[in-house]
Formats: C-alpha cells, sequence, structure tokens
C-alpha cells in the first residue's frame, strides 16, 4: 500500500502522525509525506521521504493579516477564527496544485492529512483514492467545521469537485486520539471515528541532561509554551517567579530559537533549557504548566501528571475547559496569567491530591486506547474499500 501523509508547516499538528506513519512504515507499506518547503526539513528528520507543496507557515501568515486584517484583534479565545482562515483559505489552496500533480504522479492507494491539511482530502477526492484524517486533539467545535466547509466550497469547485459534500471530512476514517474523558459528545455522531493512542515522539537516542540526577528537591514542575506561543519572555518570568520560592524544582524549556540568558540568573531549584525530550522528562514531574496545546495535554496525561492551563489561542481554550471539568487542571485566562494567581494555582495543585487522582484516570484511558499499528489493518481496509469503489 502506497500512502500520501499531507501535513502542514504546524509542528503540533505533524506530530501525531509520526506514530501512524511509522505503524505503516513497519508494515512494509511506502509513505511519502507532503509538505511546506520549510517544513519539509523536520520530516526528514524524522525519517520520511518528503515532496513540497505549497507556502511557509510565515508566508501564510503574512498573507491572513494582509487579506483578513479585521482579524488582527479578535480576542485570544477567538484566534481559532484567524488559523482556520490560514489553513483552509491560504495554505490549502497555495498547496493544492502541486500536491494533486505529486500524487498522479506517485499514484498513491491511501491519502492520510492531519485535521487541518485541507488539500489532503481534496487531492483524494480529485484522484479517486479514500482519505483518512488525523487528529491532533478534542473534536473541532461545530463552528470552526461550518466555517472550514464555507472556506473550502470555492477550492473544491475550482478544482471541479463542487458535487462533493462537506469537503469529505470524516467519509472514510476519523482517527480520534483524544481519550473520552476530554472528548466532545458530538464524536459520537461521526460513524467512522476510531480511538487511537496519542504517542509521544522524541528523536531517537535522546537523553536528558546530567544534571537531572542530581535535583535538589523531591517535587519537580515543568514549564513549556509549545513551539508556536513560545515567544513570550514575560510570561516564563511570572511563571519561574510564582515557582521558584516553593519547594519543588522547576524545569522549563523556552524552544530551540529561544534564549536562556534573556530570562536572566536564577536560583538553585530553577533549570532552563532550550529544549528537553519531554517522553523521558514526564516520568519525574509533579505538574506540567503550560498553553494547553493538544500535544503537551495528552502526553502530560499519559504520564498521570495535572496541569497549570495557561491557554494564548489555537484550541487551548477549550483544551483548558475540557481539562478543567476533568478535574486534572486548573487554567487562568490570559487576563489572569499574574504571578499571584500563577502561584496560587501551582500550590493547590500540589496540594490537592484529586488533580493526581483525575489525571491518573485519564492515564489509564489512554493506556487502554488501541496503539497505532492496531489500526493499520483498518487503514488497509480502507484503501481496499477505495479500489473497489475505483472499479465500480
Amino acid at each position: 500500500m502506497r500512502v500520501l501523509a499531507v501535513t502542514t508547516p504546524a509542528y503540533g499538528h505533524f506530530h501525531p502522525m509520526l506514530p501512524m506513519a511509522r505503524a505503516l512504515t513497519a508494515s512494509d507499506h511506502d509513505v511519502l509525506f507532503v509538505t511546506s518547503a520549510d517544513f519539509a526539513p523536520r520530516v526528514e528528520a524524522a525519517g520520511f521521504e518528503v515532496q513540497t507543496a505549497g507556502i511557509s507557515g510565515e508566508e501564510a501568515g503574512a498573507q491572513v493579516r494582509q487579506r483578513f486584517p479585521d482579524l488582527a484583534d479578535i480576542a485570544p479565545e477567538e484566534g481559532w477564527r484567524r488559523g482556520l482562515r490560514m489553513f483552509a483559505a491560504v495554505i490549502a489552496p497555495s498547496a493544492a496544485p502541486a500536491l494533486i500533480g505529486i500524487a498522479g504522479d506517485w499514484k498513491p492507494d491511501l491519502v492520510l492529512f492531519e485535521s487541518a491539511a485541507f488539500a489532503g482530502p481534496l487531492v483524494a477526492a480529485k484522484i479517486g483514492v479514500p482519505s483518512v484524517e488525523q487528529s491532533f486533539g478534542r473534536l473541532r467545535q461545530k463552528q470552526w467545521q461550518d466555517l472550514a466547509y464555507e472556506l473550502l466550497v470555492p477550492l473544491w469547485q475550482e478544482h471541479g469537485l463542487d458535487s462533493r459534500p462537506r469537503a469529505e471530512m470524516y467519509k472514510y476514517l476519523y482517527l480520534d486520539i483524544c481519550p473520552p474523558s476530554l472528548q466532545s459528545e458530538r464524536v459520537r455522531d461521526i460513524a467512522t471515528a476510531r480511538p487511537t493512542m496519542p504517542v509521544p515522539i522524541d528523536s531517537a537516542g535522546e537523553s536528558l541532561p546530567d544534571w537531572i540526577d542530581a535535583l535538589p528537591n523531591e517535587r519537580t514542575i515543568y514549564v513549556t509554551l509549545g513551539t508556536v506561543f513560545n515567544k513570550d519572555v514575560s510570561l516564563f518570568s511570572k511563571i519561574i517567579e510564582a515557582a521558584q520560592g516553593l519547594s519543588a524544582n522547576v524545569i522549563v524549556t523556552i524552544g530551540n530559537s529561544g534564549d536562556p540568558e534573556a530570562l536572566g540568573p536564577q536560583p538553585p531549584n530553577v533549570f532552563i533549557e532550550r529544549y528537553i525530550p519531554q517522553s523521558l522528562l514526564f516520568d519525574r514531574c509533579d505538574l506540567v504548566v503550560s498553553h494547553g496545546g493538544s500535544g503537551t495535554m495528552l502526553a502530560a496525561l499519559g504520564h498521570g501528571i495535572p496541569l497549570l492551563m495557561l491557554p494564548q489561542g489555537a484550541d487551548q481554550f477549550r483544551n483548558s475547559l475540557a481539562c478543567d471539568r476533568a478535574g486534572v487542571s486548573l487554567s487562568l485566562e490570559p487576563d489572569e496569567q499574574q504571578t499571584d494567581g500563577i502561584k496560587g494555582c501551582i500550590e493547590q495543585l500540589l496540594a490537592d491530591v484529586s488533580f493526581r487522582q483525575s489525571a491518573m484516570r485519564i492515564k489509564a484511558e489512554i493506556a487502554a486506547m488501541p496503539e497505532p499499528a492496531v489500526l493499520v489493518p483498518v487503514l488497509e481496509g480502507v484503501a481496499r474499500q477505495g479500489a473497489t469503489e475505483k472499479k465500480q
């Protein structure tokens, strides 16, 4: 089976695709990724063949600012509207022509696409093969879906596919990596949804820094703002100030483009790095403070760790609300993200064992979800179904 994997230039969206792509290659299937030229090196570093289509993430952001100036000052919790236009109205149209050409030459049996790679189902429909959607978190809200379909109609019509209903989202298979306690009830309406374990991915051969084995305190707090919303040094400073006086180790990662020196000198219990492999660190953590991105959220809960959520945009506000309702987190709105409020939440999360108990319950849910390798035969069946439909 030949699988064309389509991803946008967004690291958090690409991450959940890797376990399924690796499971496919382990079963002797061929996988070819297609993404933007600026993101292609990340795919190559993961060990996959890649071809390029579409504009860069930076250029897409610039086009959104130019074409949709009315969205420049929307509230952070409405930031998904800006992001959706970037993926559906800018990135997808830019990628579609080259992607259709690549698919025509390579002749895949199946297209695997992450939830924001809207050119994926389009190219699958264009060449007459089925498509499989790889989620990267919770099911998108109905508003998001309705606006996505509206934005995609002109693109589908441009490629002669105006009769396709609802852009063929969820038509064949939806790989759902969100544990039940955090998932929207609307997922029950998707007949093709199949639970799939969220598997954290770090690069092979990575290790923790040597100083990890000499941490001065028993408890450890890990702080991250992900790979997109990690530019606000002032928020890092507030978190560190809130946590540094506690009897806990505070480990902060600021991203490969960040400068640890920008945060100034720190006390002996605070450690600042550009990057640490989370999958190796989480077994040592008692609390994770994050922006509420899906990858960090699911990875932390997969280890039974409670969360302090400081949402900045995208799907983070909905993630925070779901985690608060499940009893695994506390969250603060942007105007509440001040040192005193952060400190109070950290103290409560460390003192109240119910947060850890609820996180362990979700850890058990995640452990019970099928691993990606279990879903490979399901994808094979979808490909066979597509071949049958093509003959009819």
